[in-house]
């Protein structure tokens, strides 16, 4: 069974299962998310999530952490932020809403009736059960670190209507919120404000948004050097 459990010292959650949990769950994202080009505003967080994506792959591939049951079912873990953990488990919800709903992608590929296209048409109420299993087991990692009243705030940050959140959302902002929680020792009222950050852009986001497109679109450097000294990871953390 797919399992969702607090780190040592609090600064993320381990994600672990065995081969068929950490394949069905790549597998779940991998074909709602589709690639880069897959939907219009989401090329940043579409590298975001295959990052994740790539963390299940090469967990059930043995190239992480891996245990034995009670059983001896070989299971295996990895570890995710829990920043970044909200970030992955919340965007999800932008990529079922998408998968229902004309932008889907399969629906617009030029193999749309091909067997891969038909196998995920077939599957998508599949994954998008799997995919709210792995929601709920994000959450209530969540909801054991922070308790249940702190928790009940940032379920209600992190519920919404239909509405789609993370089109045009700037991928650096989620290592800046990182750092910034790893730097205040991971406390449970960071974890409250990282999330706020991450769900609701505030005028902060906006000016770093627009200092990484300036960098792109222009080369000025300077901007680019002052976001990247908040992205860089502290040494010496452990998890």
């Amino acid at each position: 069974m797919l399992i969702a459990e607090i780190t040592e010292n609090n600064a993320g959650i381990n994600i672990s299962g065995d081969y068929e949990d950490l394949f069905a769950l790549r597998e779940a994202i991998s074909d709602l998310a589709g690639d880069k080009t897959s939907y219009d505003g989401y090329s940043e967080v579409h590298d975001v999530v295959q990052k994740f994506v790539f963390e299940l792959l090469h967990a059930y591939r043995a190239e992480r952490d891996s245990y034995k049951t009670n059983f001896d079912t070989p299971c295996y873990k990895f570890s995710v932020l829990f920043p970044e953990a909200f970030f992955i488990a919340d965007v999800l919800n932008d990529y079922m809403e998408l998968s229902d709903g004309e932008e889907f992608y399969i629906n617009k590929t030029a193999g749309r009736s091909s067997l891969v296209a038909q196998k995920i048409k077939e599957r998508k109420y599949l994954y998008k059960s799997y995919i709210k299993f792995f929601q709920t087991l994000i959450y209530d990692a969540i909801r054991k670190y922070v308790g249940d009243d702190m928790f009940t705030e940032i379920r209600g940050i992190a519920e919404r209507g239909k509405e789609l959140r993370y089109r045009g959302f700037c991928k650096d902002w989620v290592d800046i919120i990182n750092v910034r929680y790893l730097n205040a020792g991971c406390g449970d009222a960071e974890l409250l404000n990282s999330v706020r950050k991450l769900a609701q852009r505030d005028e902060e986001y906006y000016s770093k948004e627009k200092a990484m497109k300036e960098h792109t679109k222009d080369g000025n450097i300077s901007l680019f050097f002052g976001i990247l000294e908040e992205i860089q990871y502290p040494d010496g953390w452990e998890w």
